[in-house]
């Protein structure tokens, strides 16, 4: 008897753990498999990530180009050939008689003609555009327009800051490797 009871209290026992341990097993799988899919998951992000990553390099050295590109004085071409009045080359050194941004007010992106008019002649000119805080400075190298044989006109024709705000703008006329600055400075609004 005493066999018969300890036999039952036994398989009390073991009834008893069956569902806990059922239980255990079960949370344990499904805890193998959320950390699984985690892992998965992170793995799968860290390979978007790289790739994201690949991209943005790739559109960085893009934009450095495209800036080099643009910062590069420009090539003569036929549309760019400067034409002249009377057919004489000019002569003396460059004096800068006037520069304009037109039009002013001008909205951000718009068209913008830059224009540098000089007596004498200038190897090249540059117009330099920039903000009283900074966030803009930009330096453009404009082409010889046409000349007769007192002095030139250059000019470009580029796209307004992206911003609204007043912008300064100076002229620099270079010849034999000296600078040829204008005084003062002249304002022109984007709007």
């Amino acid at each position: 008897m005493r066999r018969a009871i300890w036999l039952w209290v036994v398989v009390a026992f073991l009834v008893g753990l069956a569902p806990g341990a059922a239980l255990f097993w079960w949370k344990n799988g499904s805890y193998n498999a959320a950390r699984a899919q985690l892992i998965s998951r992170n793995a799968q992000l860290g390979a978007e990530n790289q790739s994201l990553t690949t991209k943005l390099h790739s559109a960085e050295a893009s934009v450095s180009a495209l800036a080099a590109q643009l910062a590069a004085p420009p090539t003569p071409s036929a549309a760019t050939t400067p034409t002249s009045s009377s057919g004489a080359q000019p002569k003396g050194l460059p004096n800068i008689t006037g520069r304009t941004v037109s039009p002013s007010p001008v909205a951000p992106g718009a068209k913008l003609a830059l224009t540098v008019k000089l007596t004498g002649h200038a190897d090249k000119v540059n117009l330099r555009i920039a903000t009283v805080s900074g966030q803009f400075d930009k330096t453009y190298f404009l082409a010889r327009l046409s000349f007769d044989s007192s002095g030139e006109v250059w000019g470009k024709t580029i796209a307004a800051p992206p911003s609204a705000d007043t912008y300064r703008f100076f002229a620099i006329a270079y010849s034999g490797g000296q600078k040829y600055p204008m005084p003062g400075i002249l304002t022109f609004d984007v709007k």
